[in-house]
């Protein structure tokens, strides 16, 4: 499925590769507005367990805008959307992954409109 594959590419919030900075620019400055490049090891180890669950559930990683979000929010979403099904959860990781590349567009025309000096 297109759907399933744009989700795929996206990486886990406050993974592993958060933790070894190793994302891009931009997942790295959206995850760490979340907060989730300060996660104590109990909430590194609960997140790496749900978002396996979600993985294992779905076959695609949870994606949510952490732009608008917090880690304690995050982790509530986590929790509650691994019990949708899973085309209402397709549809929610797409609608997030809207609201991610809406927030990316955003800041490039930001960036573009700013005046050089």
């Amino acid at each position: 499925m297109c759907k399933q594959g744009i989700l795929r590419c996206f990486p886990d919030l406050g993974g592993r590769l958060t933790q070894l900075n190793m994302l891009s620019k931009e997942s790295t400055m959206e995850q760490r507005s979340a907060e989730l490049h300060r996660l104590s090891k109990e909430e590194f180890d609960y997140i790496n367990a749900a978002n396996s669950k979600y993985q294992t559930k779905f076959n695609f990683p949870f994606v949510l805008c952490a732009l608008e979000n917090k880690k304690a929010t995050i982790f509530e979403e986590l929790q509650r959307r691994v019990d949708n099904s899973p085309n209402v959860e397709l549809h929610t990781g797409i609608e997030e992954a809207k609201k991610i590349c809406y927030h990316r567009l955003l800041n490039l025309v930001q960036v573009s409109l700013e005046p050089k000096l």
